[in-house]
């Protein structure tokens, strides 16, 4: 995961890459459609998707080969808080019943 400043909005964002599967056009399908049902999404506990794309040759260059040519990615709001901030634990019941 990368962080930076997303151009257009001056928010600070998290930059991810997808590296398995990157080339099989089926898992780019079902990335994009997760991508877009989570960019409709709005909730103060949700992280805002801005952009989403596949790299570009020419950016692929840019970054001497640290992102690969064809990768999809995600640009989301960087997170203010993780669960590793949380001072109490949450029963193992509760967690399950979330998560699942």
């Amino acid at each position: 995961m990368w962080t930076g400043v997303h151009r257009g909005q001056g928010v600070q964002v998290a930059v991810k890459f997808l590296t398995v599967g990157r080339r099989s056009a089926e898992v780019r399908e079902v990335f994009t459609r997760e991508v877009e049902i989570l960019a409709g999404l709005d909730h103060p506990n949700i992280v805002r998707i801005w952009d989403h794309g596949i790299v570009p040759p020419a950016a692929a260059a840019e970054l001497g080969g640290k992102v690969r040519e064809g990768a999809p990615y995600l640009v989301m709001e960087q997170g203010r808080a993780t669960l590793g901030d949380r001072k109490d634990v949450l029963p193992w019941g509760r967690v399950r019943r979330v998560a699942w």
